[in-house]
């Protein structure tokens, strides 16, 4: 393919550096393929602009030491920086767009841009203005080399491209579920709370009005805000940790030694009036009162149940901790199409969905024609025929329990192209890049075979 078109754009995310680490999660990055990708970027793609779309560092489940080892063990972030630095004649960019998972970037980031003003504070002279996990993280980050040709943005990236139009990128954690619900309950507190006699004195027995007019700006913030403070009870309290370590702790055990227990457990419950027998009456009665058929029925599905309670603790607290700030995770395009285009994500502007939002954001109003995200680690393409939009999710490179289609996916975005389809997405396999079909729906067709 060459050089026959010196504008294109690399879309890829969620590699999740530094989930290997985690040694209660059995999902790993797939690097074998990443490989191939970087060599397809440097040999054959040869893109103008290479994007990160979040989730590129797993620093949920890892410190960033561990993380950053993962990426430079494929000498992930030098292989890109040196790509840049070989191709400065064609301006070529690499592009990082700040996800829920590496939010935390978002603060080293901070940190290392006002290093002039708060000199003091990194170098630990007055460590209690600031955390002490941040000055450690900055202080370790002697990553000028790797890092200086990377372009940070939080929380989307806008590109204008004559024939194509405006794209939005973000990672696509905005449009949550427990986002909008958030706002709907603090919309029931301002209006009831105020009326309740305890509070009627201080609120002066009116209600409180929630701002009509709030512009883009404040909303985005509000959303901000509340994800701020979700990701940095993980991060700072280690939350997550102590969730899954505690889930574990008994999951690890599971395989002989949870299911004798389980056994002990099933068997002797149901055995317990003839073990009551066999201390007032003696052995005899002991045997006598034996019901070996009903402490089969009973034990049995105790036991089960006792051996499958690590399991279903798993998935429950997976959800409580993972979901509760990132329910996206594995759904289709088709699901999240709704999340974007249709749900109310304000309590300040009625009818406010979050393609309101990008369209307003820093965007003077204009259309937005592509909307391409991440997040669910699930590749796909739809066109929402009721807004005209064209949604994209370039998928993610994290091997999973099970098997998903499209996965190990990317997008390549050729506004050269003399075909009418110019965003495409395409997984690795076998060192050779593959373009996925879809359905309808925006389901992978076909398990993204060769054509």
């Amino acid at each position: 393919m060459g050089l026959d078109n010196l504008n294109k754009i690399v879309v890829f995310s969620d590699t999740h550096f530094g989930v290997i680490h985690d040694p209660t999660e059995d999902e790993e990055t797939n690097v074998v393929d990443l490989i191939n990708l970087l060599d397809l970027i440097e040999t054959e793609i040869k893109p103008k602009e290479i994007i990160l779309l979040g989730d590129i560092f797993d620093l949920w489940r890892v410190g960033f030491a561990d993380a950053w080892d993962n990426a430079s063990d494929i000498q992930f972030f030098e292989r890109l920086s040196k790509y840049v630095e070989n191709n400065k004649d064609r301006d070529v960019e690499l592009i990082y767009v700040i996800g829920n998972h590496d939010h935390f970037l978002k603060e080293i980031s901070f940190g290392m841009d006002s290093l002039e003003r708060y000199r003091d504070i990194i170098n630990g002279k007055k460590p209690e203005k600031i955390f002490k996990g941040l000055i450690n993280e900055i202080g370790n980050l002697n990553l000028t080399h790797e890092l200086k040709n990377v372009k940070f943005y939080y929380p989307h990236y806008k590109r204008e491209i004559d024939g194509l139009g405006t794209i939005y990128f973000d990672h696509g954690h905005y449009p949550e579920r427990a986002e909008r619900f958030m706002k709907v309950f603090l919309a029931k507190v301002y209006k009831y709370v105020p009326t309740i006699p305890i509070f009627s004195s201080i609120f002066h027995r009116r209600p409180i009005k929630i701002k009509k007019d709030a512009d883009s700006e404040e909303i985005r913030n509000d959303l901000e805000s509340n994800f701020s403070s979700l990701y940095s009870l993980i991060y700072y309290t280690k939350f997550d940790d102590v969730v899954r370590a505690g889930r574990d702790f008994i999951w690890r055990i599971k395989k002989a030694r949870w299911l004798i227990f389980s056994a002990i457990i099933g068997f002797i419950l149901p055995s317990l009036p003839s073990l009551i027998t066999l201390y007032s009456s003696g052995i005899p009665e002991w045997l006598h009162s034996l019901e070996p058929i009903r402490i089969l029925k009973i034990g049995v599905p105790i036991t089960a149940l006792v051996y499958s309670l690590p399991k279903i603790s798993g998935i429950l607290l997976s959800n409580v901790v993972t979901n509760t700030v990132s329910n996206k995770r594995g759904n289709t395009i088709k699901k999240v199409m709704h999340e974007i285009t249709e749900k109310d994500i304000s309590m300040e502007r009625k009818n406010y969905t979050y393609l309101n939002l990008i369209e307003e954001l820093g965007n003077d109003k204009k259309k937005i024609n592509h909307y391409i995200f991440a997040h669910t680690h699930v590749a796909g393409k739809i066109r929402d025929s009721k807004t005209n939009l064209n949604i994209y999710n370039c998928g993610g490179w994290v091997k999973e329990p099970h098997e998903r289609k499209c996965t190990n996916s990317f997008i390549i975005i050729d506004p050269e192209s003399p075909e009418s389809e110019k965003i495409k997405i395409y997984r690795i396999d076998k060192r050779e890049k593959i373009e996925c079909k879809f359905d309808g729906n925006g389901k992978c067709d076909m398990a993204c075979k060769k054509t």
